[in-house]
């Protein structure tokens, strides 16, 4: 069985979504953005097994956008709840490569006029290896 590739990136290096079947199975960093990108984009409360998963990062989007520090503030807890969770699972389920071992919030940018907020995220895994996503919320 493969993965599915949830991401790429575009011109601007933002993480984008999408689905399609990878000939390979994905490890290391790319395993990693799709486990983020999952259970930060998961609307919290939404899985019928499990109702603390998800990070709800797309509801700092929806309504009136709020100011950057609380914007700023929405998106550190939504962080936290993400990466509790795949710690949670990683304690079931390790993979040297893989491990997230740190989520963390490294900038905010606010488009007022589009409606739209960059997050940009380091992650931290076991190997000693770390990247930065940036992921666009409309």
């Amino acid at each position: 069985m493969t993965d599915l590739a949830m991401y790429s990136l575009d011109e601007e290096g933002v993480v984008v979504f999408g689905f399609q079947n990878l000939e390979r199975v994905i490890s290391g960093p790319e395993e990693a953005l799709q486990l983020v990108a999952y259970h930060l984009f998961t609307t919290l409360g939404t899985n019928s097994f499990d109702r603390d998963e998800g990070g709800s990062i797309q509801s700092l989007a929806r309504g009136n956008l709020k100011s950057e520090p609380e914007i700023q503030t929405e998106a550190m807890i939504a962080i936290s709840r993400t990466i509790s969770k795949i710690r949670e699972i990683q304690d079931t389920d390790k993979k040297a490569d893989s491990t997230i071992t740190g989520l963390r919030l490294l900038g905010v940018s606010v488009d007022y006029a589009l409606a739209k907020i960059k997050l940009r995220l380091r992650v931290d895994l076991l190997d000693g290896n770390s990247f930065q996503a940036t992921f666009r919320v409309t």
